[in-house]
């Protein structure tokens, strides 16, 4: 009889150590995210950089078919894997070019650079989510599920040390300054990402463990798409990622209304974007670690993600009845952050689950990274024309926006009733295939994480 105690590596106890190499790297992805996105935010909301907003979303609706296209033909070429870290170095040297051009306002360069930061990131978050998936094949749905929240609130906690450090420095350095500390971010996320795929065996669909450099990846071609696009599970993923990208849109304008109208030069605003994105942060956090886990045993994951878009609602309805004062819009703007950076993001990078392995970095890449962008463009071209031939040389401080805020309520019910939907699929899923059940119940209550 053997007496080797060798821990099982397909056991869920072995899955602390690789929980926490996944969330260091998604800490620090964040934390060069906002320091981009502040340093980004207060060039570009200077004069009449608002009114160059919509091409921008329209820019990054364009920009993200050849982002997610290319990135599953290099996720095709090279493996997830080497994607995972080449794609952050290319990042690096894309911040690298920018910075010696930027400048304040709107205009073509800081237009693309608006553009470039969603769009890349959206696929960097999305890579470092699929790294943790990849990880967690085969643990069973309730650690998985404690492991995703951990993941979650390493990420908002990356979000709070990146508002920090800009707020920090927002009153003695430029804030095209901050792009430089996002590239030296994005090359310490990739090697944190390289030493957790070298140092962990990941599980294959048959349960046999094998080295990383040793999996053989699929191939992704025009079936993937297609089942994605039409099937019933990835179809609904789809359309609510299409409205809460719509509503997104409206509750991040309105804030940004704000910002522009200020008067402020760029250093002002670059602690104002900082403070926002330090509150934003920390309150998620606060949500990830007290809230989501009462909120994920109660309701399960189904109805967690239900969350955003009735909060969403409830800022529409005071909007409309109440005002539309600049501490509601911020105010809706902190709460839409929050929520979707905590109890939103941990319990949607669930719902991907059912679809299984094989297809679940196409259908995540196509969702996420250019299905959501559509739901943006439609927003765009609604600003575009109120901007343009409402607007036009009026001054925008002061003016009626309350259509923005009806839009943002029948968006926020969209949401809502796909949601519904979502969850009844879950339910006939599970009972569809009895032996499968507990892992497509994604709706069941969870245990407190």
């Amino acid at each position: 009889m053997s007496t080797d105690t060798k821990p099982d590596p397909q056991s869920d106890e072995n899955i602390g150590g690789r929980t926490r190499w996944v969330g260091a790297a998604l800490l620090v992805l964040t934390a060069s995210f906002i320091l981009v996105k502040t340093g980004r935010d207060a060039l570009y909301f200077q004069g009449r950089g608002l009114f160059d907003l919509p091409y921008a979303y329209f820019g990054i609706t364009i920009a993200s078919v050849p982002m997610a296209m290319g990135t599953l033909e290099l996720m095709r070429r090279l493996g997830p894997r080497t994607a995972r870290l080449v794609l952050p170095m290319l990042a690096a040297v894309a911040l690298l070019i920018y910075v010696p051009f930027a400048s304040e306002g709107g205009g073509v360069v800081n237009t693309l650079f608006f553009v470039l930061v969603p769009t890349v990131w959206g696929v960097l978050f999305s890579l470092s989510w699929l790294l943790a998936a990849d990880l967690f094949e085969g643990r069973s749905r309730v650690v998985v599920a404690a492991s995703y929240a951990r993941l979650g609130a390493s990420s908002l906690l990356g979000g709070v040390l990146g508002a920090a450090i800009a707020r920090a420095m927002s009153g003695s350095i430029e804030p095209k300054s901050f792009v430089l500390f996002g590239a030296a971010g994005l090359v310490l996320a990739s090697s944190i990402m390289a030493a957790a795929q070298g140092s962990f065996l990941a599980p294959t669909i048959s349960g046999k463990e094998i080295r990383p450099e040793a999996r053989q990846e699929p191939k992704i071609g025009l079936a993937d798409y297609k089942a994605t696009l039409t099937g019933p599970y990835s179809s609904i993923l789809l359309a609510i990622a299409w409205a809460a990208a719509l509503t997104g849109v409206f509750v991040e304008f309105q804030f940004y209304l704000a910002a522009a109208t200020s008067g402020s030069d760029g250093q002002t605003n670059a602690g104002f974007f900082a403070n926002f994105y330090l509150a934003l942060n920390g309150g998620a956090l606060f949500v990830q670690l007290v809230i989501m886990p009462r909120l994920q045993r109660w309701v399960g994951v189904h109805g967690s993600l239900l969350a955003l878009p009735l909060v969403l609602l409830g800022g529409a309805v005071a909007l409309i009845f109440v005002g539309g004062s600049a501490g509601i819009r911020s105010g809706i703007r902190v709460a839409e952050g929050g929520i979707k950076s905590s109890i939103h993001r941990a319990n949607w990078e669930q719902a991907y689950l059912p679809l299984g392995q094989a297809r679940r970095s196409t259908a995540k890449i196509i969702i996420d990274g250019m299905g959501a962008r559509f739901g943006e463009a439609l927003a765009a071209v609604l600003l575009l024309v109120w901007l343009r031939v409402w607007v036009g040389q009026n001054p925008i401080v002061g003016i009626d926006i309350t259509w923005v805020s009806w839009t943002l309520g029948l968006a926020a019910l969209t949401w809502i009733f796909l949601t519904r939907r979502l969850g009844r699929r879950l339910v006939e899923q599970a009972a569809a295939d009895d032996a499968d059940a507990e892992a497509f119940r994604v709706a069941i209550p969870l245990p407190d994480t």
